[in-house]
């Protein structure tokens, strides 16, 4: 399967160095499937059960355990056009199960821009991101209250339990980015969120989604005459 970007000006960086000096290579190994999202600081389950999949962690096993998470944009048979924005993480946990699939937890650590597409590899910049620390320690969100009144009702409703004490107590970026990245919003609601700029805009977003999907499933009300 041949994969591409949707558009892309090529640029040239090699590497970015962190505070604490750690080295992340602009050159990196990745999984894409829809749906899939990591943001920076979150952790992130994985099964890799397919060939490719399973190729994809050995190799960032091999390449300092950095791997890239990206969604699909478009998907053919032959070719999967990929989203422009995506997310790099670490491989922190990692185990091999009988079947032979790998389970691995990823932590976010950047996000990037795509530059290039490769059958194993993406070349990403990381320099449009050199500011997410500062932008999102320094917001002091507004909504906080208004989404945290949405977030017991629909919880119910897609049957999905959580330590309310700890959603609580959480910051607003810890909140938002575990709402991000758990929650089942739709693939592109979810590109939307990995790039924002602020967490106030994150909040936002997500409280509007939940209020979206409050609306599907509320049918209409109305009496015959």
């Amino acid at each position: 399967m041949t994969h591409t970007l949707k558009t892309a000006p090529r640029q040239q960086t090699k590497t970015i160095v962190k505070k604490q000096r750690e080295v992340v290579p602009s050159v990196i190994p990745y999984l894409s499937k829809s749906g899939q999202l990591l943001l920076p600081k979150g952790l992130l389950p994985i099964l890799a059960k397919t060939p490719a999949e399973i190729r994809m962690v050995e190799k960032a096993l091999i390449r300092k355990r950095v791997l890239g998470v990206i969604q699909p944009l478009k998907e053919t048979k032959t070719q999967k056009q990929l989203y422009q924005v995506g997310c790099v993480g670490r491989i922190t946990t990692f185990s091999e199960n009988d079947d032979g699939s790998l389970y691995i937890i990823l932590k976010g650590l950047k996000r990037f821009h795509a530059v290039q597409a490769k059958p194993s590899y993406l070349e990403v910049d990381y320099a449009p991101y050199n500011d997410d620390q500062i932008a999102f320690d320094g917001e002091q969100p507004k909504d906080r209250e208004r989404l945290m009144g949405l977030l017991k009702d629909y919880f119910r409703r897609i049957d999905m339990d959580i330590n309310w004490n700890d959603s609580t107590s959480a910051n607003d970026e810890s909140l938002t980015t575990s709402l991000a990245m758990m929650c089942p919003f739709d693939a592109n609601e979810k590109q939307a969120i990995l790039e924002s700029t602020t967490v106030e805009e994150r909040i936002e977003m997500i409280t509007a989604f939940i209020e979206m999907n409050a609306m599907k499933k509320s049918p209409l009300s109305w009496t015959p005459h």
